[in-house]
Formats: structure tokens, C-alpha cells, sequence
């Protein structure tokens, strides 16, 4: 009785393990059939199609290119609010038109402190949306404490995530802690050897 039942448990236990095994081979094939749109992060192909629109008008680094790229980002936004990539692209966008001294930071940051808010409260789980919160708040009003706290968190989300510890240890030179950045760099290297730091 005791076999049977031992054989029982491991018949069901197979099927078991069958029926996941399958779901999950479904469920990857269903990702990679996803159209580009949903594979962004929308149901919105209009919306996907004004983010890619954005994204070729910002690479010129004009402020003109910059300025059309955030007005087409926002509209992006209002195909779907709920594209949170859209909103965290154009806080990035802004931050560094901003910084770089293509826009006014005046009419700007607080528009980059919203949209990276949206994009927080619409994907909490990522760790971009809390990097463009993090930027935008450091340039508006340069309190380090208030911005690092939310660095941490887009790390701690996406430890693989190398641009965002790259920027953090920038900021970090600038708050002074320079053996800190050091490490992170040094993690970097020995990680991802192929985006070293030409400074470290």
C-alpha cells in the first residue's frame, strides 16, 4: 500500500511538473508573439509610435529636437496615461536638456518631478521610474539626501541596471564620498568590464 501510494504521489507530482513546464513554454512563446507596442509597455501602437517619434526628434540634442521630442513624449502620455515608460523617458529627457542648458530648468523640472512621480506610482516595481525621480529632484533643488534614498531603490530594483550606479556614483562625487564611488565603479568594471569607467 505504502509503494502504491509513493508511486501515486510521484505520477502526480510529474504531471505537476508537466503542467507548469507547459504553462510557463506558453507563456514565453505568448511574450515573444506580443506586438513592439506591448513588449514597451502599452496596449497604445499610436502611443508606442509617438515614443519612437520622440525618441529620433531628442537625438539631436537641439533644443529645438528637444523641445518637439518632450511635446511629442507628452502626447505619447495622452494616447495612454498609463504608459510608464513614456512618463519616466520625458522626465529623463527633461533632466538632461536641463542640465546640459538646452532648456530652462525654471518651466521644466517641476514637469520632471511630476512625470517621474507618474511613472513611480504606475510601475513601483521597476527601477528606471525611481532614477528619473531621483535626477529630476537633484536638479531642481540639489538636496542629495532627498534623491539618494530613491537611487538606492532603483539599484536595489535592478542591480544590473549599470547606468543608474554609474549616475549615482557621479552624484556621489559631488556630495564628496569618493571612496564610495570608487567602489561602485570598481563593481562595475569587474561586472560589466565592457562599460568601465575611463576615470576609475
Amino acid at each position: 500500500l505504502l509503494w502504491k501510494a509513493a508511486a501515486l504521489l510521484a505520477i502526480c507530482s510529474l504531471v505537476i511538473l508537466l503542467v507548469v513546464n507547459e504553462s510557463r513554454r506558453r507563456k514565453i512563446l505568448a511574450d515573444q508573439n506580443k506586438p513592439e507596442w506591448e513588449k514597451a509597455g502599452t496596449t497604445n501602437a499610436a502611443a508606442w509610435q509617438s515614443w519612437k517619434r520622440a525618441l529620433q526628434m531628442g537625438s539631436t540634442y537641439t533644443t529645438v529636437g528637444l523641445s518637439n521630442a518632450i511635446t511629442e513624449w507628452e502626447h505619447a502620455t495622452e494616447l495612454d496615461p498609463n504608459y510608464a515608460g513614456a512618463w519616466s523617458t520625458l522626465s529623463v529627457t527633461i533632466t538632461i536638456a536641463v542640465r546640459e542648458g538646452y532648456l530652462p530648468g525654471t518651466n521644466y523640472l517641476p514637469r520632471a518631478i511630476k512625470y517621474a512621480t507618474k511613472a513611480v506610482e504606475l510601475n513601483p516595481l521597476a527601477g528606471p521610474p525611481y532614477e528619473s525621480l531621483a535626477q529630476a529632484r537633484l536638479s531642481s533643488d540639489y538636496d542629495f539626501t532627498k534623491a539618494e534614498p530613491l537611487f538606492r531603490k532603483a539599484i536595489a530594483i535592478d542591480p544590473g541596471n549599470w547606468i543608474a550606479r554609474n549616475n549615482f556614483a557621479w552624484d556621489l562625487i559631488c556630495e564628496g564620498r569618493f571612496e564610495e564611488a570608487a567602489g561602485i565603479w570598481k563593481r562595475i568594471n569587474q561586472e560589466q568590464p565592457q562599460q568601465a569607467n575611463p576615470y576609475f
